[in-house]
């Protein structure tokens, strides 16, 4: 057997197989096979043969039984060797568990007592590839139906098995955190880890190694979610060292699913403000999938957003000309994607396009952030009204409004803020608290463009809406940001009341900011805001009260 060509056929395979490419994955499996062909019986010829015969099935849409090959795969010393068959395993079930199939295959496990290791694994596996896919709502239940068929399977004896619940533990922990289901997500990822972890101490093979890896890089992400950081980001030092380790032994395998963890992590290190540190892993993530690009198109986009973490990350630090450069390379792959046929990528050029004149705005080159944003706007614009492109239109008018405002093109400021306004505004039905907070700021700063105008009485109506979004809010949630937001803009509701001689609306306006600098002050939140409002109200107060007494008449 030639050793070295075999691993290279099998990792392009693995790469392929992970890409989506299955005709060419099975090709080169075969190709890999044949230089197998010399060693029958060596481990890496059986578990190549089982791959095929699985993936080739799967493809050809032909019956195949896989009770008697789910026994524990003989062991490879080769890491690279084992990591690629671990990868193309997972992949040539997934192939396999079609729709036809699980339906087949639920029809014989009720002839046969319910315990099929078949049907476990095409339900895992179905799940997997629906997850994949963003199917998360559809996978959950043949998720959940294979967690509980492998634990009756371990139960009866079956222990071998146990690797294969710790990955539909898995699986099923991260689809529920993508459901919004925090808590069972964090509970699942930690049960699935645990796991993973006892078949390490059983057999320290790199299959579980693998597993390991992949259920601390999903687990830290579930932590993030739940806004557990400090953990989050504990779980993401480990998941780096599990995979920096497997990367080392097997690069052309490993090194992928190394930068995956090193880009989502640079999140997760972002939001404990471990900023040097973020800016250090992603710029180690954006190399390994600049790299892979160029041996697969497929990764252009995970480098693609590998590239956005890394923009973030320098302008956090300070370097901003390499922050602007990595939004130029993203903002180049979407263009460059865009141009073949069917391929969608105006929201993500759109979301880019807004970043690029984010950054730009925040270095003051106003002109060329109003270039940029303003052809996110008109890309927006060109794609379907789906809500959540529409609050990305928002967002980039939003930007777009306060770019022109620091410019001093007020006009255009003015036009760009009110369409924010109304778009954002349609967006407030059902009550979303986030919604109306953005809605709150986008009138929050049209009335300050109004007042640069010199509009006043149309500022005072402006941020009186502003007011009452907060308020919306304030019914259905309370946060630090909340709180400190509703009192900053009954502030300045107030002291637009009062230039224009609503003194009695203003009084109310400060009397509001003054009763929540108790609410301020036990969120550890700056209470200067009612002291402020508390001695424009006295000042109101006397303004009002000297009105009326010399309004009345003497006798």
């Amino acid at each position: 057997m030639n050793a070295g060509s075999v691993r290279h056929l099998l990792s392009r395979a693995a790469l392929r197989a992970d890409a989506g490419g299955d005709g060419s994955a099975l090709v080169l499996l075969r190709s890999a096979l044949i230089e197998t062909d010399a060693s029958q019986h060596e481990p890496i010829a059986l578990a190549l043969r089982r791959i095929e015969a699985i993936a080739a099935a799967g493809i050809a849409e032909e019956p195949c039984s896989l009770d008697e090959v789910l026994e524990e795969p003989p062991p490879l010393v080769d890491a690279t060797l084992a990591a690629a068959v671990t990868k193309l395993c997972s992949w040539a079930e997934r192939v396999w568990a079609s729709e036809e199939r699980l339906a087949y295959l639920r029809r014989r496990a009720a002839t046969e007592g319910g315990r099929s290791p078949s049907l476990a694994l095409a339900l895992s596996a179905s799940a997997q590839s629906l997850a994949r896919n963003g199917r998360f709502e559809i996978a959950v239940p043949l998720c959940t139906e294979a967690v509980s068929m492998w634990c009756k399977l371990i139960d009866g004896g079956a222990t071998l098995l146990a690797a294969r619940l710790a990955d539909s533990l898995r699986l099923l922990g991260a689809v529920e955190s993508e459901r919004g289901n925090l808590e069972k997500g964090v509970s699942l990822g930690a049960e699935a880890r645990d796991l993973f972890l006892r078949e390490l101490d059983r057999n320290d093979r790199i299959q579980n190694r693998m597993g390991l890896g992949a259920a601390l890089h999903n687990l830290a992400g579930a932590y993030l979610k739940t806004g557990d950081v400090s953990r989050a980001v504990a779980v993401s030092n480990e998941a780096i060292a599990v995979r920096r380790l497997l990367a080392v032994q097997a690069p052309m395998v490993c090194g992928l699913d190394m930068a995956r963890t090193l880009s989502e992590a640079s999140v997760v290190f972002g939001h404990a403000e471990l900023f040097d540190d973020a800016f250090s892993v992603s710029q180690e993530a954006t190399e390994f999938f600049r790299t892979a690009s160029l041996a697969e198109v497929a990764y252009l986009n995970p480098l693609a957003t590998a590239l956005r973490n890394l923009s973030q990350h320098a302008f956090a630090v300070g370097q901003y000309a390499v922050g602007l450069d990595a939004t130029d390379e993203e903002i180049a792959i979407y263009r460059r994607r865009g141009h073949h046929e069917g391929n969608d990528t105006t929201t993500a050029l759109a979301g880019a396009l807004h970043n690029r004149a984010s950054h730009l705005a925040m270095l003051a080159q106003n002109e060329e952030a109003l270039k940029s944003v303003s052809e996110a706007i008109d890309t927006q614009r060109s794609a379907s009204g789906a809500s959540a492109r529409r609050a990305a239109m928002g967002a980039s008018m939003h930007l777009a409004g306060i770019v022109a405002h620091q410019a001093g093109r007020e006009e255009e400021a003015l036009d760009r803020l009110a369409e924010a306004v109304k778009v954002r505004n349609t967006l407030r039905v059902g009550g979303d608290a986030e919604a109306q907070v953005d809605y709150a700021r986008s009138c929050s700063e049209l009335a300050d463009a109004q007042c640069a105008a010199g509009q006043w009485a149309l500022a005072v109506e402006t941020n009186e809406e502003a007011v009452a979004a907060m308020s919306a809010v304030m019914r259905l949630r309370a946060s630090k940001s909340d709180v400190f937001e509703y009192a900053r803009l009954l502030l300045q509701t107030g002291n637009l009341q009062r230039r224009v001689g609503r003194i009695s609306a203003a009084i109310r306006s400060y009397e509001a900011v003054a009763a929540l600098r108790s609410q301020l002050q036990e969120m550890e939140l700056d209470g200067a805001l009612a002291d402020v409002a508390a001695q424009r109200l006295i000042s109101c107060l006397r303004r009002s009260n000297g009105a009326s007494a010399g309004s009345t008449p003497h006798t």
